[in-house]
């Protein structure tokens, strides 16, 4: 009786953690197959999903759709809970042990699953566990939820400091404020536009890229993707290293404020914010186990604890257009397709204006009382430690300081961190997978000089301008193609199809309209960027660059839908209705499973 208790324990606790309960069967079979409580299991049973029916009646309440881990979903006493904890930590430990023994469990450990369901069909090069299409037990996050996320990212270090770098440029308050507002309004609209593909259909970035892109073309987005993501993820590493060092100078006092720099002055860092950098890379690493459908309550927290702690156009859309390119990431678990786009919509200008326009009078205030320019709060911390070095004060800036770190962290989680690791499985998806894929942006970003960045408003806000001249194009033929040229019609098995024939093979794997209009568009944006380092190119390309964003974006939107014209392109998508063939395909009808189980021949078994 105790083995058939804990097979249907691990069973419960695999589904209430969103998790493949094939994978529960599996732990409890490998434990004790070998001690001889299972004298055999067959494949019918390993290979099995358990019914949501099966287990409702062990919860002891009937099944709802979306379940959370605690206490009183899971009815048992914190012992048991513990004791099932544990037995997943022995279980982990046991498959690791098992991976050292030979080449081929090592490689076997380290392999992801073949899709979202588990080990259901064979291995193949375009498809993972997080590159197949969301599964519903994953659509967890609700239209509060994107609300949340969207507003607790305007109430953050870098919105702050967008606003904040304008004046300190010389725009006046309402001048900076207007232009924060115009074009966080203009990122939001792109950005509740392009989550639709992302909540209709589930999947993510490098799936979305193969619709437009081809099958082969889809990784240069991703690529790009991957670069800006890296050196934001270090960016925003580097701001909580400023922080916690603050922190420490609340802390500590003179004794680590007094630490002599041994670095040049040149380096543009200091010794207590490089290693503060690296500490709260450290400290901070163990919370991205969390799962990305489960991470929506870390923002909901965000959301209210940052405001009372916060209490030009082209710059400010670089801000959110590493974002509004892979929308999807987040957007694959909305509940419904509509979830996503009124929130955000609405809560991501608001917020960020809000926050900007406390930077941008902060920054206006100091000026006149104080006679400096801090564009930054991590320098205006520290100049009001420097000012007023008393307990109120350090206890204030302490506090801040850790809803600072708290804004950054969960920021770069899902801006970040998350888009990275579901963008990266597409390089390596035998091997990587979500979790993993954070890890390796974690280690990137400290290969990165993030300081350099953020040495001066200047520096800053060149960064974000020029990054944007290359992701801007990609949003607009995102949009174009899905909504006008397709209109919103995609064929869900051939997203997975390399072969020639396919619906996104097209011409050896790539889709030639979509570099011809990126291309045009960049070589039209670049000359006028080049005049931020000091090169004489003309006002008129300069000109044409302060309007980068909003100019790539539909420069490539008309270049591309003109270029669809040739031929018969999309001829059959844009015949249907919209988004016709996702009911065409039954989408999404029942879940993928080789054969059922339930708990009761689970037991039978383990008797």
């Amino acid at each position: 009786m105790r083995t058939s208790y804990i097979a249907v324990a691990h069973v419960c606790y695999a589904y209430l953690r969103r998790e493949d309960s094939k994978k529960a069967v599996e732990m409890f079979r490998d434990q004790h197959q070998d001690d001889g409580s299972i004298t055999s299991m067959s494949p019918t049973n390993r290979d099995m999903s358990v019914d949501k029916d099966a287990i409702s009646p062990l919860l002891k309440r009937p099944p709802v759709g979306d379940f959370e881990l605690t206490l009183g979903n899971l009815m048992i006493s914190p012992t048991n809970l513990l004791a099932l904890c544990r037995e997943r930590l022995v279980q982990k430990r046991i498959a690791f042990k098992r991976g050292l023994e030979n080449r081929e469990n090592f490689v076997k450990y380290l392999e992801t699953d073949e899709t979202a369901y588990g080990h259901t069909e064979g291995r193949a090069f375009w498809k993972n566990e997080d590159l197949d299409l969301s599964p519903p037990k994953d659509w967890s996050w609700g239209w509060y939820d994107y609300a949340a996320f969207w507003w607790s990212y305007g109430f953050s270090v870098g919105v702050w400091s967008v606003g904040s770098s304008m004046v300190a440029l010389g725009l006046t308050a309402w001048q900076a404020i207007v232009c924060v507002f115009i074009s966080h309004l203009l990122g939001a609209i792109a950005i509740a536009w392009h989550s639709r593909i992302g909540a209709k259909w589930h999947c993510g970035f490098p799936v979305e890229c193969r619709i437009s892109w081809g099958m082969y073309g889809s990784f240069f987005p991703v690529v790009v993707r991957l670069l800006v993501g890296t050196i934001w993820a270090s960016v925003l590493m580097m701001q909580a290293g400023y922080f916690l060092s603050i922190l420490f100078r609340c802390i500590f006092g003179s004794a680590w404020h007094d630490i002599p720099n041994t670095i040049p002055a040149s380096m543009d860092v200091t010794v207590q914010n490089l290693v503060a950098f690296i500490l709260f890379a450290v400290v901070s690493s163990p919370l991205l186990m969390i799962p990305p459908n489960h991470m929506r309550r870390l923002f909901t927290v965000k959301s209210v604890v940052l405001p009372p702690v916060a209490i030009a156009i082209n710059s400010c859309m670089g801000k959110t257009s590493s974002q509004a390119v892979n929308q999807t990431d987040l957007a694959r678990y909305a509940r419904t397709a509509n979830a996503p786009f009124l929130p955000q919509l609405i809560a991501l200008p608001v917020g960020n204006t809000l926050c900007a326009t406390l930077g941008i009078f902060a920054t206006s205030s100091i000026q006149r009382a104080w006679g400096v320019t801090l564009w930054n709060p991590w320098d205006l911390c520290n100049e009001i430690l420097d000012r007023h070095w008393n307990s109120g004060a350090r206890a204030a800036i302490a506090f801040a300081s850790m809803g600072w770190m708290l804004s950054i962290y969960a920021s770069n989680v899902g801006v970040n961190l998350f888009p990275f690791g579901a963008d990266v499985t597409a390089i390596l998806p035998r091997f990587l997978n979500i979790r993993r894929g954070t890890y390796l942006c974690y280690c990137l970003g400290l290969l990165v000089f993030p300081w350099k960045i953020l040495k001066s408003s200047t520096t800053f806000l060149r960064f974000l301008g020029g990054y944007s001249i290359f992701l801007a194009p990609l949003v607009g033929i995102f949009i174009t193609d899905y909504f006008v040229v397709r209109k919103g019609n995609v064929w869900a098995d051939d997203l997975f199809n390399p072969n020639k024939g396919s619906k996104y093979y097209y011409h050896f794997g790539v889709n030639w309209r979509c570099v011809v209009a990126f291309v045009v568009t960049v070589v039209i944006l670049v000359p006028g960027f080049a005049t931020e380092f000091g090169h004489d190119v003309g006002l008129g390309w300069a000109r044409i660059y302060k309007l980068g964003w909003v100019l790539g974006c539909t420069i490539s939107s008309v270049v591309y839908w003109c270029l669809c014209q040739i031929g018969d392109f999309c001829k059959e998508e844009n015949a249907m209705r919209f988004e016709e063939s996702y009911d065409q395909q039954n989408m999404f009808a029942e879940p993928v499973v080789v054969e059922e189980v339930s708990v009761e021949n689970i037991e039978k078994n383990a008797t």
